[in-house]
């Protein structure tokens, strides 16, 4: 009897340890609880936005830092607050997109803008407000409409 409530203490010990390596752990801070480069981040090309909420995910390999804007603008940062996403319905500063890709898209979409920007692996993909998907390359050269 003493060695199956052992094996079921284990058992029990071992699923519940597996259990928090596995899933993400999300925390909700306040606004004071900004790590200072997203801070100035924000400051420098989002200003006047209110924040309206900043969210931490830390997972077994990865740390994420999620932030939201009053105008549903969404940005994402890793761990190491790199910029990886920023989502919005409006035309996203100028500030955040690279120049090589502005001005690609100034010139062969000039009645669009771009609502969204992200890394996706080696490349960078922007979304115009036309739902056109954009692919570039991390020096901003164009690779293919997505």
């Amino acid at each position: 009897m003493k060695k199956i409530i052992l094996t079921s203490i284990s058992a029990f010990a071992l699923m519940l340890f597996a259990g928090t390596e596995l899933h993400a752990q999300q925390t909700d801070l306040v606004q004071t609880n900004v790590p200072q480069e997203i801070q100035k981040y924000l400051d420098d090309n989002f200003k006047g936005m209110k924040l309206i909420k900043y969210k931490e995910e830390k997972g077994i390999d990865k740390v994420e830092h999620k932030v939201k804007l009053q105008n549903d603008t969404e940005i994402e940062f890793d761990g190491n607050y790199r910029v990886t996403d920023i989502d919005s319905k409006k035309a996203l500063p100028a500030s955040v997109i690279p120049s090589e890709i502005s001005k690609y898209v100034r010139k062969n979409y000039p009645k669009n803008f771009i609502r969204e920007w992200e890394l996706e692996g080696t490349n960078q993909q922007v979304t115009l407000n036309n739902g056109v998907d954009l692919l570039f390359d991390m020096n901003g050269n164009f690779l293919k409409i997505d």
